[in-house]
């Protein structure tokens, strides 16, 4: 591959990510954020299979896009899933994991790659190796199917359930999450019939840029942080 297909390569990827994290916010809203992860999942096979079909470097771009487009909704939804069935003890970690296990896949899938394809002609070997990248969203998905729907999404829909008091370890940590999302959602609460003033459908979009917009103008330094961090993992 030349080195002018390579930085297409790389574009492609930054782009097709970037693309996936933009429409994970509508998803999420649109068709919740259990469906949203089945979506990514979807997406990312589908990447996987139309690059490891792929006969020339169009195809195989717009491969790269595809599973771009899954890992950014992917690495957006599944995080905010897990955080949302948790515990509060358990919900930083389990948030977090995707970013460590990512860089864990990189790793295995070139150990893979290296030692367990070296006997196999190259043309077929970086074929297998792709492919092997729909085990996990094919899996991911097998397990979501058994999952229920975020709390926060079926309040927005005024189809509440007790799956609050499941995932909180007690009883009044569930009513305080649930009054908290009606508050959130502008749902009536504590016995009265009134909604509160909430932002209309139509105008979510303004909500989500104006957070966008806090975070660039006045990021606080956690933010800073994580930020810092990402860039230097990046450069090396």
């Amino acid at each position: 591959m030349a080195q002018e297909d390579l930085k297409l390569v790389a574009c492609t990827v930054a782009l097709s990510c970037l693309v996936g994290v933009t429409a994970d916010v509508g998803a999420q809203r649109l068709i919740g954020d259990r469906r949203t992860v089945l979506l990514s999942a979807a997406v990312l096979c589908a990447g996987a299979i139309s690059r490891g079909l792929a006969t020339g470097f169009a195809a195989f771009t717009a491969g790269i896009f595809v599973n771009g487009v899954g890992i950014g909704l992917a690495l957006t939804a599944v995080p905010a899933y897990a955080a949302e069935l948790s515990p509060s003890s358990a919900r930083r970690v389990l948030a977090v994991h995707p970013d460590g296990l990512v860089y864990l896949g990189c790793i295995l899938g070139s150990v893979v790659y290296c030692m367990g394809f070296f006997r196999i002609p190259a043309y077929l070997a970086w074929r297998l190796t792709v492919a092997i990248g729909t085990a996990a969203p094919a899996l991911l998905s097998s397990v979501v199917l058994f999952m229920p729907e975020t709390p926060r999404w079926l309040v927005s829909r005024d189809r509440e359930s007790n799956l609050l008091s499941r995932t909180s370890v007690t009883l009044e940590e569930a009513e305080l999450r649930l009054l908290e999302i009606k508050i959130e959602c502008g749902k009536p609460h504590d016995g009265s019939d009134e909604p509160l003033a909430a932002t209309k459908r139509g105008r979510w979009w303004r909500e989500e840029l104006g957070v966008v917009r806090e975070l660039l103008v006045h990021p606080t330094e956690p933010l800073r942080r994580a930020v810092l961090t990402a860039l230097v993992a990046k450069v090396f």
